[in-house]
């Protein structure tokens, strides 16, 4: 994990984990709904066209191929849909535990990435908050993602993580 994943989650957390969300909602109520049903259906349907489906000898042929094409069609897309649910999963797990390492940072490290990234604020408006220098206040951001990677590859539970 790169310095701007880190400091892009903990800039936007909150914004990318409603998107997240949002996403999740999406293809569970997608994949509950039946919605994409039709279009399925359509598409098994659409196949029937093919050079090998017109040397089906009868309409119950026809229809039992497009039923089985249909359930194919309906089992990939599920397959797709669950590995989509399982990324955004991931994904949100991953924005958690990196968000988690940010808030229990030591100072003046954590002042320092909050002040930049979540305030907004300049390198230099940090330092003349903190009363440091631009110098050490780019050395405070670089040893506090330092300490983000740390932690989110320790052993330790968020709940530990935030107890210690």
């Amino acid at each position: 994990m790169d310095d701007t994943r880190i400091f892009r989650v903990i800039a936007n957390y909150r914004e990318l984990m409603k998107k997240n969300k949002k996403s999740i909602e999406y293809l569970l109520e997608m994949l509950h709904s039946g919605r994409h049903d039709e279009g399925l259906v359509r598409q098994a349907t659409f196949r029937q066209g093919t050079a090998s489906a017109k040397t089906q000898p009868s309409g119950v042929a026809d229809l039992s191929d497009t039923l089985s094409r249909y359930e194919k069609l309906k089992e990939s897309e599920t397959e797709l849909t669950l590995n989509m649910l399982n990324r955004l999963f991931e994904e949100r797990q991953e924005m958690s535990r990196i968000y988690v390492c940010f808030q229990v940072l030591p100072e003046p490290y954590k002042s320092v990435l909050s002040g930049i990234y979540v305030s907004g604020r300049t390198v230099a408006e940090v330092g003349d908050e903190l009363h440091r220098s631009r110098k050490s206040i780019e050395e405070y951001r670089k040893k506090g993602a330092e300490l983000i990677r740390k932690n989110y590859n320790s052993a330790l539970s968020n709940e530990e993580l935030l107890i210690s």
